[in-house]
C-alpha cells in the first residue's frame, strides 16, 4: 500500500531537488544507522530565501576522527571525507536543528561551538546545560513553530473551501464560497459550543482544534477533529440539537447562520442527500472498520460515495472497484473451495480489492437475501487508517487459509496460462513430495529452492517479453521468498519441527501462486495484453 499513500520522490545527494516548490538537499553524513541529513530550501515572494537543516542522529567529531584513515584499503573514512563532513555540520542556516545527545549515534553540542546559524535548536537527550555553554543555542519549547512566509490568504476561510467541498461535492463553488465566508471565532478549551435540545441558531464549522461530544453529566462520548459541521442535520429537519459539544483544547470555529444554511441547502436540493448520507453514516458508524475514523469529513465523503447494492441468495458478489459493508443477510466467504467464514451485518467482504489483488483468491456468494453498501476503493486509499483495518481484516482471511491450505494442485488456482500454470502445478508436486521425505534438512532445503528459483527466472523471462511494468518490483518479491526458504533450514537444524518448512511453504505458495502472479495477468493473457506503451 505504500505507494498509495506516497508520492515518492528520488533526491540526488549534494544537490539541491525541487519536490513541489520546496527545495530539499540530502547529504551524506558518516553515521551508523541514519546516513543522510536533510536542508530544505524556500522563496519568498520578494526574492528572501530561507533555510532549514534538520540534523537527526549525527556522529560527534570524536566519533568521525575515531573513523578516520590514511589508509586508503582500510575501512573508515578518508581525511577529504571527514573534513567534508564536519563542514556539511557546521554550515550555517536559518534555523537549524541538531540532535546532540552525544554516544555513538549522536552528535556532541560543543561540536556547534562556532556553528554561526541564525537560530541553533539541540535535541535528542541534550539537557539545559549544554544549550547554556553555546551562546548561539537553545533547547525549542515543545509546541513551538517558526514562520518564515507568512500566507497570504486567509487560511481559515481556505480550510472551510475545503471542509465544505468534501461535504458538498456537488454544489457550485460560488454557493461553497458563500459559506466560507461566514466569521470565525475562538473557542476555548473546555468552552461549550452548544448543548443538547437547544434551539438552532446556527450550523458550526470547526477549523481548527477538537470538539468534544458529551452526555448529560459531562462524561466525554467521542471527540472530533477540524472540520466537523455540527447541528446540519438536525437543522435542516427543523429539530433541535441533538447532541452537546464542547472544546477539548483551544477550537477555531465559523458560524453560519441557520437562515443562510437553510437557503443553501433548498437552493441546491440537497434535503434528500442528507438523509441518504446520514442513513449509510449510521451503518458505517457501527462497522469496525470505520470506528476509530475521527475526520468527519472524510467519513462523509466514504458515506456520498457508498451505493446501496441487493443481492439474491446464491448469487457470487462483485467486488471490481469496491469492498462491501454488509447492512442485512449474510455472504459466504470461500478460499479455493473452502469455506472460509460467513459475514453478516456491520461486516465487510471484498477487501482484498482495496489492495490491488483479484478475486480469484477470494470468493464469497450471498448465503441470505443480502444488501449492503458498495464502498468505492478510490475514495478510501487516502484514508491510512481504512486502510490499516481492511488490511488486518484481509489478513485474517489468509491466515483461514493457510491453516487449511493443503499442498495439492486444486484447478480453482489457475491463472489461463497453460506454460505457468503447468509451472505452478509442478511447484506444488515437488513441494508435497518434498515435504512427505524425511531427508536432511539441508538436500530438502536445496531441492525446494532450486525449484522455487527455475520457475521465477522462467515468469521474469515471460514478463520481461510483454514488457510487465512492476517486473523489479516483482523480482524483489522472488528474492524475499527464496530468503524465507533459505531461512527454513536454520530453524530445522536448531531442532524445530517440520511445521517450520510447512508454514513457510504455505506462504511462498499462497502469496506467490494465489496472490501475487495474478498481478501480471492483463499483460500476458491471451488477446488480453496490455502492451508497454499502454
Amino acid at each position: 500500500e505504500f505507494n498509495l499513500l506516497f508520492d515518492t520522490h528520488d533526491l540526488v545527494e549534494g544537490a539541491w531537488n525541487d519536490v513541489d516548490g520546496m527545495e530539499v538537499m540530502p547529504i551524506l553524513s558518516p553515521h551508523p544507522l541514519e546516513t543522510t541529513i536533510l536542508r530544505f530550501r524556500a522563496h519568498g515572494p520578494d526574492g528572501t530565501v530561507r533555510t532549514y537543516a534538520h540534523y537527526a542522529d549525527l556522529s560527534s567529531f570524536k566519533v568521525i576522527d575515531s573513523m578516520t584513515t590514511d589508509d586508503p584499503d582500510a575501512p573508515g573514512l578518508s581525511p577529504a571525507d571527514a573534513a567534508d563532513a564536519k563542514a556539511a555540520y557546521l554550515e550555517p542556516a536559518d534555523l537549524k536543528k541538531v540532535d546532540v545527545g552525544g554516544g555513538i549515534i549522536h552528535g556532541e553540542a560543543q561540536d556547534f561551538t562556532k556553528d554561526s546559524s541564525e537560530e541553533l535548536l539541540l535535541s535528542h537527550g541534550v539537557w539545559g546545560d549544554s544549550a547554556k555553554a553555546l551562546n548561539n543555542a537553545r533547547i525549542a519549547a515543545f509546541g513551538e513553530s517558526r514562520l518564515f512566509f507568512p500566507l497570504e490568504e486567509d487560511w481559515q476561510e481556505r480550510a472551510a473551501g475545503i471542509a465544505l467541498g468534501q461535504y458538498f461535492p456537488t454544489v457550485p463553488q460560488a454557493d461553497l464560497d458563500l459559506l466560507a465566508s461566514c466569521p470565525v471565532s475562538t473557542l476555548a478549551a473546555g468552552e461549550v459550543l452548544c448543548r443538547k435540545d437547544d434551539p438552532i441558531q446556527a450550523v458550526y464549522l470547526t477549523l481548527g482544534g477538537r470538539l468534544e461530544r458529551f452526555d448529560d453529566h459531562g462524561k466525554s462520548l467521542t471527540s472530533l477533529r477540524a472540520g466537523a459541521l455540527v447541528n446540519a442535520l438536525e437543522h435542516v429537519r427543523g429539530h433541535r440539537a441533538s447532541a452537546s459539544f464542547k472544546a477539548a483544547v483551544d477550537t477555531v470555529f465559523m458560524t453560519i447562520p441557520g437562515d443562510d444554511f437553510r437557503h443553501f441547502v433548498t437552493r441546491n436540493n440537497l434535503a434528500a442527500e442528507f438523509e441518504r448520507i446520514d442513513g449509510i453514516f449510521t451503518a458505517l458508524s457501527a462497522c469496525s472498520i470505520f470506528a476509530e475514523l475521527k475526520s468527519m469529513p472524510g467519513f462523509v465523503e466514504i458515506a456520498s460515495a457508498a451505493k446501496t447494492v441487493s443481492v439474491k441468495a446464491g448469487e457470487l458478489l462483485d467486488f471490481t472497484g469496491k469492498f462491501l459493508v454488509v447492512i442485512s443477510g449474510r455472504a459466504v466467504v470461500f478460499g479455493g473451495t473452502n469455506v472460509v467464514n460467513f459475514t453478516g451485518p456491520g461486516d465487510v467482504c471484498g477487501e482484498h480489492s482495496a489492495f490491488g489483488e483479484d478475486g480469484d483468491l477470494f470468493r464469497a456468494r450471498a448465503f441470505d437475501d443480502l444488501t449492503a453498501y458498495a464502498v468505492p476503493v478510490h475514495v478510501v486509499v487516502d484514508k491510512p487508517l481504512i486502510l490499516w483495518k481492511l488490511r488486518e481484516r484481509y489478513e485474517q482471511r489468509l491466515a483461514v487459509v493457510k491453516s487449511e491450505f493443503c499442498f495439492r494442485w486444486r484447478p480453482e488456482y489457475s491463472m489461463g496460462l497453460p506454460e505457468i500454470d503447468e509451472s505452478h502445478e509442478s511447484l506444488f508436486q515437488a513441494t508435497e513430495s518434498i515435504m512427505l521425505q524425511r531427508k536432511s534438512p539441508k538436500d530438502r532445503i536445496k531441492k525446494l529452492w532450486q525449484a522455487f528459483n527455475a520457475h521465477f527466472i522462467e515468469e521474469e523471462q515471460l514478463m520481461a517479453e510483454t514488457g510487465y511494468p512492476d517486473l523489479a518490483a516483482h523480482h524483489e518479491e522472488h528474492l524475499r521468498l527464496l530468503v524465507t526458504i533459505e531461512k527454513v533450514e536454520g530453524q530445522l537444524n536448531s531442532g524445530e519441527s517440520d511445521e517450520s518448512l510447512a508454514n513457510a511453504m504455505k506462504e511462498c505458495l499462497i502469496h506467490h501462486t494465489l496472490i501475487m502472479d495474478r498481478r501480471y495477468l492483463p499483460w500476458v493473457l491471451p488477446g488480453k495484453g496490455v502492451s508497454s506503451q499502454d
